[in-house]
């Protein structure tokens, strides 16, 4: 009854030790989801930013000539 009891504990801890190696391999492929997102976020608004800029240039350009065709 000892070596069967004995035996049912070693089989659930390999079952737990089986269940946390698979768990932390799904916390390693998520943080590494995490990570390729941030990135793409990090892309999207330097992207953003320099369409801005652009814009906000074109529109400074736009108004200096706005400003010299009013003169003549």
């Amino acid at each position: 009854m000892n070596d069967e009891l004995q035996e049912n504990g070693r089989e659930t801890e390999m079952e737990l030790r089986e269940h946390v190696d698979l768990s932390g391999a799904k916390v390693r492929e998520a943080e590494k989801k995490v990570e390729a997102a941030q990135e793409t976020v990090a892309d999207y608004q330097q992207t953003i930013n320099k369409y801005r800029d652009l814009t906000t240039s074109l529109q400074v350009g736009g108004e200096e000539g706005e400003h010299e065709h009013s003169r003549k």
